[in-house]
Parts: structure tokens; C-alpha cells; sequence
């Protein structure tokens, strides 16, 4: 992409049937009743490397003259999102010329098993990142994606949504031989379970991980040694463990893993148990630096997480840490109390909102011993908490 310091003016335009088309650094002004001729006549300048369009239909006859325009050649960036892509007009991308073309999305276009063969023969060598979120891809679609050269460069895969994949999909894109791989994103109607080949893959510099399944069975899945470089990991089950008590953070073998590069953790939504909220307190991670373990408490059962659990979270030895977010957790006054026993000496953003704290938690809140702090959210509390909010406001 362009760096600020380039001088080249940088046009990015974004087009939808539904919003407004806004741009940036540039004279060009797009309406809500353009068409897709009025941006070819528009914006016909040879600066333009960001396009951006929503819902606009794309028929075999519009896809000529997109592809056709003087700028496609400088595009570094084209997103075509929900315009009624098939087989035919894909094969009609992958037949243009895209010399600096990093980043394709072609989301929600009901692509399938045909469509991504028509891919086969794309001609843009230095595409970088590539989101095929809410299609059809399949077993045999992720196949097609694993022999195509051009993935060989891949440095991002999005592939979130796509309700036909199931578990032999998953370990065909675990076989995928992509060393250049550093982010994936993939959710789906899986258990946890079906994400173990992932574990063995050949992305040696994965740094960001995004997994999202309907549920975790109690089973012992160990992602120890793998991925090492990973920085950014974020997992999310829809529903609780059906069967079986064994936390979350033991499942995953979260705690043995060597994760030493870990920045960014989000366990947001996956249904931590209070054993599983204090095993965290273990997780080896020196780099990291924003946690996020909100939504957690989703249950009826208001002791599913006790004042001892927080004491055990609070002992987590993260140096690093600058951002924690432990909203909508039910969390009461007792509970916040146990978190100022931490030595987080880096914390600036702790994020309290919407639980069950109290004045008493507040006051005890403003003992912590935090010298980076300069956000406490508390919104969504009692009342009384946020007649305290005036001291914690001098506090930080």
C-alpha cells in the first residue's frame, strides 16, 4: 500500500446501494443513485488503488469495463462484496491484469467449488490477503484454493462463514503450504475438536489466529509447540461444554503452549468456568499486552465466578499488560476488590462495565496500585459505583 510519505495522491473510494460513497484526497464525489459507469467516467484519473464495492451487481457485461479502466493496473486494494458473483465473472477478474493488487475481498457472493476454479488462473503476483467469508466453499473448493500458485505468497486468509465446510475441509486447509501465512480467520458450525489439524500445519510465522466454533467438548486439544510466532489469538464458542467440567484454558492446552510472542489474547464469549478463569493466571505470556474476557458470565448461576477466582486472576504475571477487559462478567464488589492485588505496572485501560460493582468496589478499585492507569470504565454498574466515578477520576 502507499505509504504516507509517498506524494502520489491516494484515491480510495468505497461505493454500496445503501451508504453513502465516501473519498479520500480526492475531488471525486459519489452519490447514492450512482452506477457503476458514473465511477468509470469519475474517477477515471490513474491514481486510483482502493476501490470498495457494496451490493453493486456485477454482470458479465460491468466486469469488462471495471477490469478494463486505466487505474486497474494500480489497484492495490479492490473489494467486491455482495455483487452477485458467479463462475463466469470471476473468471473474468482472474483473466485481468492486477500487477499490484495485495488485497481481494469477495465476500458474501455465494461462491462455490466452480467459482474458485475459475481462479486458477490468476494473474496478480503480489496478492497478499484474501477473504472468501460467507460463500459455499467446501471440501473441494479449499482443495482448488490449496493448488493454486499464486497462494504459495499468501500472507492472510479470511474464511469465516462458510456454512458448507465441515471437518475434512478444515484438514484439507490445514495441508495448505503457505510459509508465508501470518493470519487466518475461520468460523463455521465446528466443535473445537475439528480444528486439532490445524495444529500440525506448515505456517511457521502465523501471527494472528482467529477460531470461532459452535461449542468445546471436554476434550484435551494441545497446541504446544506450534506456531510460535503467534501474536494475536482469538477464540469464541457459541454454546457452553455440553458435557464435562474441564475449563477451557485446559482443553486448549493454552498453558503449555510456548507462545512466547503472545501480544493480543480475546477468549471473549467462550464460556470460561471459574476454574478455567483462574487457570489463566498461569498462561506463560511475558509479551502480553490487551486481554479480553468479557462475556464470560452467561449463565443464571451467579456463582459461577468467586471473589478467589479473581484473586487467583489478579496473581497472571503479564508485565506487558496494558488493556484488560473483563465487562458483562457479573462481576460484584468483592470480586473487583481482589483485582487490585495485581502487579500489572502497565496497565492504562481496565474495563469494568456493565457488572455488579458497588460503591465499596470502587473505593477499592481506586486503592490499586497502578501507576500507567489512565481508563477505568465502570458504566453499566450500580448507581452507587459511579458516584464514586469523581474520585477514581482524580485516582488515574
Amino acid at each position: 500500500m502507499v505509504s504516507p510519505d509517498d506524494k502520489r495522491t491516494l484515491l480510495a473510494v468505497c461505493m454500496s446501494t445503501r451508504r453513502l460513497v465516501h473519498a479520500f484526497a480526492s475531488s471525486v464525489s459519489l452519490q447514492e443513485d450512482d452506477t457503476l459507469q458514473h465511477l468509470l467516467d469519475t474517477a477515471a484519473g490513474p491514481c486510483l488503488q482502493l476501490l470498495e464495492l457494496h451490493g453493486i451487481r456485477l454482470t458479465v457485461t460491468a466486469v469488462p469495463r471495471l477490469t478494463g479502466a486505466p487505474w486497474s493496473g494500480l489497484l492495490c486494494s479492490l473489494t467486491l462484496d455482495n455483487c452477485g458473483l458467479n463462475r463466469a465473472t470471476v473468471g473474468q477478474l482472474a483473466a485481468a491484469n492486477w500487477p499490484m493488487l495485495q488485497h481481494l475481498s469477495l465476500r458474501n457472493n455465494k461462491l462455490g467449488k466452480t467459482a474458485i476454479k475459475a481462479m486458477a488462473g490468476g494473474k496478480w503476483p503480489h496478492l497478499a490477503h484474501l477473504d472468501f467469508s460467507s460463500n459455499k466453499l467446501n471440501a473441494d473448493a479449499i482443495t482448488q484454493l490449496t493448488r493454486f500458485g499464486w497462494m504459495y505468497r499468501l500472507s492472510g486468509l479470511e474464511v469465516h462463514d462458510n456454512p458448507e465446510m465441515d471437518v475434512n475441509a478444515v484438514r484439507i486447509l490445514g495441508r495448505g503450504v503457505w510459509p508465508h501465512l501470518k493470519g487466518l480467520g475461520i468460523s463455521g458450525g465446528f466443535e473445537l475438536r475439528e480444528f486439532v489439524p490445524l495444529a500440525a500445519a506448515a505456517w511457521p510465522h502465523l501471527e494472528s489466529l482467529c477460531l470461532e466454533c459452535n461449542y468445546c467438548p471436554p476434550l484435551y486439544v494441545s497446541f504446544a509447540g506450534f506456531w510460535q510466532n503467534l501474536q494475536n489469538l482469538q477464540l469464541r464458542t457459541h454454546e457452553p461444554s455440553r458435557h464435562g467440567n474441564l475449563p477451557l484454558p485446559a482443553r486448549l492446552g493454552l498453558l503449555h503452549a510456548d507462545w512466547r510472542n503472545l501480544q493480543s489474547l480475546s477468549l471473549s464469549y467462550s464460556h470460561l468456568c471459574g476454574r478455567g478463569f483462574f487457570e489463566l493466571a498461569y498462561g506463560d505470556w511475558p509479551l502480553l499486552r490487551s486481554l479480553d474476557a468479557s462475556h464470560l458470565w452467561l449463565t443464571e448461576d451467579a456463582h459461577d465466578f468467586l471473589p478467589e477466582d479473581y484473586a487467583g486472576f489478579a496473581m497472571g504475571y503479564w508485565p506487558q499488560l496494558t488493556h484488560l477487559c473483563l465487562s458483562h462478567n457479573g462481576v460484584n464488589s468483592e470480586c473487583a476488590a481482589k483485582l487490585i492485588r495485581a502487579d500489572w505496572p502497565k496497565l492504562q485501560t481496565l474495563d469494568l462495565s456493565y457488572n455488579d460493582i458497588g460503591a465499596t468496589g470502587s473505593e477499592s478499585l481506586a486503592q490499586g496500585d497502578w501507576p500507567a492507569m489512565e481508563h477505568l470504565c465502570l458504566h453499566g454498574n450500580k448507581p452507587e459505583s459511579l458516584c464514586q466515578y469523581c474520585i477514581l477520576q482524580d485516582r488515574f
